[in-house]
Parts: structure tokens; sequence; C-alpha cells
């Protein structure tokens, strides 16, 4: 940049604080076009109760949250459901917070797929330079989450129900990106 006399302008470097402005903005522009790319594709994708291992893992929830629930034939669902942590800590979120179980597994749910779409933002910029195609990385799962993986019916890139799988995918992405 030249000044009036000839003599080139140095810009003024930039205050810390006013970088982390900037970076705090940016971050909260992600975060809320995550947010606003996971309700869209729960939106197109619906939310599918019950659905799946959904079968097994809901029983189970329901049981952690009330053990009056299910007084006989619960070995069937506990037997898989007993051994993770998943439906336990799905029930004291739900004794935790008052809301209905139906509630607190579609915001699971919704937990999960926004967990997913942020790591897959994150392994896409270990891929890309450029913020667009991160975002069409981004976009591209979203579009696809419940369509079938190599012509398996019940294997989806996101499985669209409740079990510890669903919260599996994002970790993985996660650890590609480190």
């Amino acid at each position: 940049m030249q000044s009036s006399s000839g003599s080139a302008c140095v810009r003024p470097p930039r205050s810390l604080s006013a970088r982390m402005r900037g970076a705090l903005v940016n971050r909260v522009g992600r975060i809320s076009l995550l947010l606003a790319i996971t309700l869209v594709s729960i939106l197109v994708h619906g939310y599918h109760m019950g659905t799946d291992d959904a079968a097994i893992y809901a029983p189970g929830i329901e049981k952690a949250a009330d053990p009056s629930l299910f007084p006989f034939g619960s070995e069937f669902f506990m037997h898989h459901a007993g051994l993770s942590l998943f439906p336990r800590l799905v029930a004291s979120i739900t004794w935790l917070t008052g809301l209905p179980i139906e509630w607190s597994m579609l915001l699971w749910f919704a937990f999960a797929q926004f967990l997913l779409l942020w790591s897959a933002y994150e392994l896409a910029g270990q891929c890309f330079r450029s913020e667009r195609a991160r975002w069409a990385g981004v976009g591209l799962l979203a579009a696809f989450l419940s369509v079938p993986v190599a012509g398996t019916a019940p294997a989806f890139s996101s499985r669209p129900n409740r079990s510890p799988y669903a919260k599996s995918g994002f970790m993985l992405l996660s650890a590609l990106g480190v």
C-alpha cells in the first residue's frame, strides 16, 4: 500500500483482543452453521425411534431410568444393554434434566449427529485447505447420513437410532482428523 507521499504504509498489527474476537466470531459462526446443518439433516432424514439396535437399547434406557418397568422378560434386552454405560448415561441425564425419556433420546440423537458433522469438518480440514471444500464435505455427509453403505441395508453411515454406535462415529472421525 502506498501513501500519498510515495512511501510504503505499514499496517499496524492487530491487537490480541481483536484477533481473539475475530476467532470467537469465526467459531460461533461455524458452530451455528453446524447446528443448522444438523437440524436440517434430522428434518430431512427423520428420527426413527426404536429402529434397528434401538429395539435393544431403548428398553434398556427406560429400565435404567425407571427400574419398575419391564418386571419380567427384561433379560432379552438387559443382556446387551447391561454391558454398556450408554443406557445408564442417557437415563441419568434424563433424570437430571427432568425431560421425558423420548425427548432425552431425541436430544442425544441430535447431539450425536452434531458431533459427527463437527468431526467431519475437522477431518476435512486435514484434507483440504479451502474452507469451501470443508463445508462441501460436511454437506455431503449430511446429505447421505441414512443411505445404506456398500449395499447392506442395516449398515448406515450414521445409524438412525440411539445405540452407542451412533456416538462412536464422531470419535472415529475425530481420531482420523487429529
